[in-house]
């Protein structure tokens, strides 16, 4: 029988009950907006994480927002000082690096406005100060591999430099079926916290009781709360009609408003920087015909954003320097991020900064490079939380090369600086990734020396993000594989705490059982299971338990069907071999056996020793198997 654990990244919560959260601020501004003003408005319709459901209205809300934004002459707001990131640009590095972009180049007095619309998460600690945002690569459960927050680091930045705001956000909060049966009360209410504005009001929007269920009766047709939000910032707010809307008419409009939407519990929130009674100015010249300046508005569709994520039109250099940076472009986009060592993006990058044309555009590209490799780091975290066939055999097989992204982490630090706020967790995964191979060195080379220094540079990770699911699962990998069963049982505990809908450490733990407590092993398996169905090593952790319990029919079907989720699933086809060899199936454990070895399997000395296979390893088939597979052993 063979024991593996499961070697993954964290999972957050996932759900599909949808509420909102609306959160606006407003400087205490004077009648017009002074200085000059920027504006980054993101809106999160579609996930990378297919357990992540679809939000019907955030995409086109922001692309909507973003127009209001440009025909409203009161912002004084240019197409050049405008972003808008959705989708796939919207990572937490892309959202990270235009955060870095509003507030660059700004002075005192300025305006910067922020409009976020998507997913946020259930707060499971009291200490937290706002519930997490979902970016586009988030994954499912919460996490904290690329977590920010972005209201409160938006709010550092304002506050930092002084700057006038105004801040949006439209969020759905992303909250399991289970977190709603444990504590309905809490979810049903949402009572986010948020940065602490001196000017601020809240306003419920789930219905309470019957009597208001008949004050808020309920439309035909379907609208985003950005359509209410708009109609009172063009004017229908403006109720004593002195072209500003306060936060006052804000509050009363909102209120007033007939939802269209499902009565999902959610909770709005708008504050301001000033003391003051903050307004937003109504333009004369828009429609209070919603309907007439969405017509409006589609007619001055933004230009595509790449260009303005660039920072750096082409037409302004030289051939030759046009040149260098066209390749830096295509490099990013091929992913050759650091390799090949003789052209990559990161060479092409030190290139363009020793040059006298790029001076004006090195914040640019060294944010643009920083954010590459955050992504693509992400990338290979979010490969193991998906189940990633690919991935999950790299660790499997031990054959993955991850210390090519302890040096993307070393690199994006080095380029956003020591004091930004994202290197936190750019230490904690460079620590994590340097961990994880010398883990995987060790089990590869039998040298527990190897394992502990890995164990140790994953409690130096944790010293900078004591919430993080993954490495306290990675830290108990370690100690399973070095004997210390307590230890490893209390982090993958710690792991189940601090995520407690990710699968792989119920898997984890239930293996750890498996030699003192059957039946709770079993449980913990089926648990396993039941958070994640497509989870193959949850199918293999059953089937070792009907293993150990004699019930090879069972432990058979389990086996089976890891397989049938993952089809060079190598320990699966070894259990398979050890049940055939207690049943004295020789022909079909030589069968599983030499799959298992043809999928990767190498622990030939494990095979040697495996009390499961003795009956097997006095028949001819597992002679002439080790000649063809294992002849220099």
């Amino acid at each position: 029988m063979k024991n593996k654990l499961i070697h993954s990244s964290s999972l957050f919560t996932s759900g599909c009950l949808l509420c909102w959260f609306l959160f606006s601020t407003a400087s205490g501004l004077t009648q017009n907006v002074s200085g000059n003003t920027k504006a980054l408005v993101i809106g999160l319709s579609h996930y990378q994480d297919p357990e992540i459901k679809e939000l019907p209205f955030p995409q086109r809300d922001a692309e909507l927002f973003a127009s209001y934004l440009l025909a409203n002459n009161t912002f004084k707001l240019d197409k050049e000082n405008l972003m808008v990131l959705v989708g796939k640009e919207a990572t937490a590095a892309g959202v990270a690096s235009a955060l870095d972009w509003l507030s660059e180049n700004t002075k005192v007095k300025d305006t910067v406005i922020l409009y976020f619309s998507g997913y946020a998460g259930y707060q499971f600690r009291q200490s937290e100060s706002n519930a997490p945002i979902y970016y586009y690569d988030s994954p499912a459960s919460q996490s904290t591999s690329n977590a920010f927050d972005l209201f409160k680091q938006f709010n550092k930045n304002v506050k930092s430099k002084k700057l006038n705001f105004y801040c949006f956000g439209i969020l759905y909060p992303l909250v399991s079926p289970s977190v709603l049966a444990q504590d309905s009360i809490q979810t049903k209410t949402w009572n986010i916290q948020v940065e602490p504005f001196p000017n601020k009001f809240s306003i419920s929007s789930f219905l309470n009781s019957t009597e208001e269920v008949q004050t808020r009766s309920i439309s035909v047709e379907l609208k985003s709360f950005n359509h209410y939000l708009l109609e009172a910032l063009i004017g229908k707010a403006d109720f004593n009609q002195d072209l500003s809307i306060d936060f006052n008419e804000l509050n009363a409009y909102l209120n007033k408003t007939k939802w269209s939407e499902e009565h999902t519990p959610g909770f709005l929130f708008a504050g301001s920087s000033s003391r003051k009674k903050g307004y937003i100015r109504v333009d004369p010249k828009l429609s209070t015909n919603l309907i007439q300046l969405e017509k409006h508005l589609t007619a001055t569709i933004l230009e595509p954003n790449e260009t303005k994520r660039n920072e750096l039109s082409l037409n302004q250099l030289a051939e030759r320097d046009r040149s260098l940076y066209q390749d830096f472009l295509v490099a990013i986009q091929l992913g050759h991020l650091m390799m090949p060592p003789d052209r990559n993006a990161s060479m092409l990058l030190d290139s363009m900064l020793s040059l006298s044309p790029f001076i004006n555009y090195q914040g640019a590209i060294k944010r643009r490079m920083a954010a590459a490799l955050q992504d693509e780091t992400q990338q290979v975290l979010n490969a193991y939380l998906n189940f990633d066939n690919q991935e999950i055999a790299k660790r499997r097989n031990k054959t993955g090369a991850y210390l090519i992204y302890s040096n993307y982490c070393q690199r994006a630090s080095e380029l956003l600086g020591k004091d930004h706020f994202l290197n936190k967790m750019l230490t904690v995964k460079d620590l994590y990734f340097q961990g994880l191979q010398k883990r995987i060195d060790g089990e590869r080379t039998y040298n527990n020396q190897l394992i502990e220094e890995a164990l140790e540079l994953q409690k130096q990770s944790l010293q900078y993000e004591k919430q993080a699911a993954f490495i306290y699962n990675e830290i108990g990998i370690n100690c399973s594989l070095l004997g210390k069963k307590d230890d490893a049982r209390i982090n993958f505990e710690k792991a189940i705490e601090n995520s407690p809908s990710w699968s792989i450490p119920f898997a984890n733990l239930s293996q750890l059982y498996l030699d003192e407590d059957l039946n709770k092993a079993q449980r913990l398996a089926k648990y396993a299971i039941r958070l994640s169905p497509k989870n193959s090593y949850g199918y293999n952790v059953e089937g070792l338990v009907y293993l150990e319990a004699a019930n090879y029919n069972k432990a058979e079907s389990s086996f089976l069907k890891a397989i049938e989720m993952d089809g060079k699933f190598q320990e699966a086809y070894y259990n398979l071999a050890c049940i055939k060899s207690l049943q004295s199936d020789f022909q079909m454990a030589n069968f599983y056996l030499e799959l298992a070895i043809q999928n990767g399997f190498w622990d030939f000395n494990h095979a040697k020793s495996d009390p499961d296979l003795e009956a097997f390893r006095k028949q001819i088939q597992w002679i002439e198997l080790v000649k063809k597979y294992f002849k220099d052993k």
